[in-house]
């Protein structure tokens, strides 16, 4: 074994150690990354793939008043079948409550549920110092009755003392509290391909010529899939738009965009009306983009908490709010809709860049225009044929960015006859001192070679 695998195995051990507790007989996980997840019936596929953008393999799944995944890796030694300590605690001392409890081997576990959830960050384990920091810490950005927290009397910080020992008999626990696995080793198909693969390779001769249709029907089976892809895609530029689109529509990116018009009044008009000041908290700025309108809010009063924000913006935006370093930036996000304009026809790159280049000269703006490399996908090999290459695109694609005290959408209202111009992102920025917006404006231009 080299150093490096002693050093690996030394840090997997002192993190299991760390994080995982024996209780009554049973193994709890302490330590999860707790997430809110948005989807109600298609939760665990959401999991997954956080998992595995992560590389988290292990989550723990509870349903309070939103569904949340405490996520964990294996590296740890946390393992399926093994039950989240949050998780296992949460639902035993009510809707909202912060709680040190003391373990066998002289450390504390400290967790803090609010409104039914697990509050991040407050699933963890560790020395008196630590845990007392920690229950001060949460104090001070959560509101709770006294009632509802609970300390060892050594502490002197709550007045009642919760044995986990108690809470955590194996009758009291849950399968629901268990942890899963994210990721799997072969799948059923994968089993059944490499059982075929065997009996190829046994077959000799015959199994050859098995072997070469079944990479046919494979083929087959994928160029399927994707045209069904491309069939959905279609179908949901279709809906967006006008006018029916032809299948060619596809191959142009412009056609599944809004105008810069569309884009920047649909912008203005959700950040509008959003409020300025939520709880104490004031509006810092707002993006627009693809994904929708992220806003963030700025904790500039003392005595304003995390618990007065939530309560305030509930049932204004998409989903619960998230809490930046420190807590003291909020950021929210609502939905951005604007139809797509279609498989329009584009202009001549020479003229569009010198028309564009003249507007923007005339504000005082250098022409901010950068020419973006363009990568067509190359399209599934047909079978019995060779390989096609990547076809070449009939258009060109610029960027450009700049920066405006004016609305996005009166430079949208001047290049409105102006096919290929789309606006990507509009980041409103509010300045502090005499209350004006600055907004920054990124988009790209398609245009003929």
């Amino acid at each position: 074994m080299t150093k490096a695998d002693t050093h690996n195995q030394d840090q997997r051990s002192a993190e299991e150690v760390r994080n995982i507790v024996v209780i009554n007989d049973k193994k709890f996980v302490a330590g999860l990354f707790w997430q809110q997840l948005s989807s109600p019936r298609g939760y665990m596929a959401e999991a997954r793939g956080i998992g595995k953008l992560r590389n988290w393999d292990v989550v723990a799944i509870r349903r309070g008043t939103r569904i949340q995944a405490g996520f964990v890796s294996k590296k740890i030694g946390a393992m399926k079948g093994m039950y989240s300590l949050a998780a296992s605690l949460a639902g035993q001392l009510g809707p909202s409550w912060l709680g040190a409890f003391a373990l066998a081997d002289g450390r504390f576990a400290v967790v803090a549920v609010q409104d039914n959830s697990i509050v991040p960050g407050y699933d963890v384990i560790l020395n008196r110092d630590e845990a007392l920091h920690k229950l001060r810490e949460c104090a001070n950005l959560f509101t709770f009755q006294e009632d509802q927290i609970f300390a060892p009397a050594e502490f002197q910080f709550a007045q009642r003392e919760v044995d986990i020992n108690e809470l955590l008999k194996p009758k009291r626990l849950k399968a629901d509290n268990k942890l899963k696995q994210l990721r799997f080793g072969l799948t059923g198909g994968e089993l059944v391909t490499g059982l075929v693969l065997i009996a190829i390779l046994i077959a000799a001769g015959v199994g050859f010529v098995q072997f070469q249709a079944y990479q046919k029907q494979k083929a087959r089976e994928r160029l399927i899939v994707i045209e069904l892809a491309r069939q959905a895609e279609l179908k949901r530029l279709n809906e967006n738009t006008k006018q029916k689109q032809s299948m060619q529509a596809l191959a142009h990116p412009w056609a599944s965009l809004p105008s810069a018009l569309d884009f920047a009044t649909n912008c203005w008009g959700v950040i509008s009306t959003a409020p300025l000041n939520i709880g104490g908290w004031v509006a810092d700025s707002a993006t627009c983009d693809a994904k929708g309108v992220t806003f963030q809010y700025k904790r500039t009063v003392e005595g304003t908490t995390v618990q007065a924000f939530i309560r305030e913006a509930s049932g204004q935006f998409l989903d619960l709010p998230q809490f930046g370093v420190q807590s003291t930036v909020a950021t929210v996000r609502r939905d951005l809709k604007a139809p797509f304009t279609g498989d329009v026809a584009v202009e001549n790159v020479d003229i569009v860049l010198t028309e564009l280049t003249t507007l923007f000269q005339s504000v005082g703006i250098a022409a901010p225009f950068a020419e973006k490399k363009i990568e067509v996908p190359i399209p599934p090999p047909i079978p019995g044929q060779p390989p096609a290459s990547a076809p070449q695109p009939d258009w060109s694609e610029f960027s450009f960015d700049y920066e405006t005290d004016e609305l996005p959408q009166k430079f949208a209202e001047v290049i409105v006859h102006k096919n290929g111009v789309r606006i990507r992102q509009i980041i409103v920025k509010l300045n502090d001192e005499d209350a004006t917006l600055k907004f920054k404006v990124s988009g790209d231009i398609y245009a003929k070679l």
